[in-house]
C-alpha cells in the first residue's frame, strides 16, 4: 500500500453544529470494515467547543491507537487555519 486512502457516506448534517459520516480507510486492519465519525460543534465562553468521535474501531486495534493521536493532529491543524481567519 503506497497511498492512504479514505471515503464515507454523509450520515447526518445539521449546519453548522453536527456532521456525521462512514470512514473507510485503507490502512485500517480490517480496510473492509466501516467506522462512523461524528463531529458536533457548541457554543462555549470565547468560542465553539469542538468535539469529534470515531466509533466502530472495536477490534482495529492499530487503527485505534493510531487515531488516538491522528484526531488531535487534525484538531491542531483545523485551530491553527481557524485562528488565521
Amino acid at each position: 500500500m503506497s497511498d492512504f486512502e479514505a471515503h464515507g457516506e454523509i450520515l447526518e448534517c445539521v449546519a453548522p453544529r453536527l456532521l456525521v459520516y462512514t470512514w473507510i480507510a485503507n490502512w485500517h486492519d480490517r480496510p473492509e470494515q466501516t467506522t462512523v465519525v461524528r463531529w458536533q460543534l457548541t457554543s462555549a465562553a470565547g468560542g465553539t467547543r469542538v468535539k469529534v468521535t470515531h466509533s466502530g474501531l472495536t477490534g482495529l486495534d492499530v487503527a485505534r491507537t493510531d487515531y488516538s493521536g491522528g484526531w488531535s493532529g487534525v484538531m491542531e491543524m483545523l485551530k491553527r487555519f481557524a485562528e488565521k481567519q
